[in-house]
């Protein structure tokens, strides 16, 4: 039987959160060794990030990307998670672009939220 990414991710947080916090580095480790022995190794990624959704939805947390053209000190990024108005629970990762010439995106569990890019400013003047 062939899992998609979703339903195995489903089924690894329902292991997960079933198991003793003590006894959870086994589950992962023996999730990875399964996909290993599968020949699945190739859509680790897709299931990882699979994972990841599954994870926020089910804990209420919000996963948001800030996309910048250079490196973001810790105090900017901590700046930016105060002024979107995130939670504790929340997870802001912050990554250099290098597609972008200046500004920044931001995307809120895969949906972009605010384009503030040189590119999309330029596209925008030229659309009108």
């Amino acid at each position: 039987m062939i899992f998609t990414p979703q339903q195995f991710a489903q089924a690894f947080i329902s292991a997960f959160l079933d198991t003793k916090v003590e006894e959870r580095e086994n589950v992962i480790a023996r999730t990875a060794d399964v996909l290993k022995r599968s020949g699945k190794s190739k859509r680790i990624p897709q299931i990882i990030s699979a994972i990841e959704s599954v994870w926020h939805a089910k804990t209420g947390a919000n996963k948001v990307m800030l996309h910048s053209a250079l490196p973001l000190s810790t105090e900017s990024v901590q700046m930016m998670k105060v002024a979107l108005g995130l939670k504790d629970q929340d997870v802001l990762e912050a990554r250099v672009d290098p597609t972008l010439v200046a500004g920044v995106v931001i995307n809120e569990n895969d949906n972009r939220i605010l384009d503030l890019s040189f590119r999309s400013r330029v596209n925008n003047l030229f659309a009108r």
